[in-house]
C-alpha cells in the first residue's frame, strides 16, 4: 500500500494543505497517521478529492 504526505496530496490536487485537512477533518476523505502523527493518504483518497473538485465545478456543494 502506497501512501503520500499531505504536502504531496496538496501538490497533486492543486488544493491548499488546509483544504486537504478540512476534507479529512470533515470525513470526506480519510488519512492514516504515521509514527510521528503526520497524515498520510492512500492514492484512492487523492482520487476521491479529484472527484470532489470535479463535482464542485459542476455546481455541487459539499453537503
Amino acid at each position: 500500500m502506497s501512501e503520500i504526505s499531505i504536502a504531496a496530496s496538496s501538490h497533486r490536487t492543486g488544493l491548499s494543505v488546509s483544504t486537504i485537512r478540512f476534507h479529512d477533518d470533515n470525513g470526506l476523505i480519510q488519512s492514516n497517521r504515521n509514527g510521528g502523527g503526520h497524515r498520510r493518504f492512500e492514492c484512492a483518497q487523492i482520487r476521491r478529492v479529484s472527484f470532489i473538485i470535479a463535482a464542485q465545478k459542476f455546481g455541487y456543494t459539499l453537503p
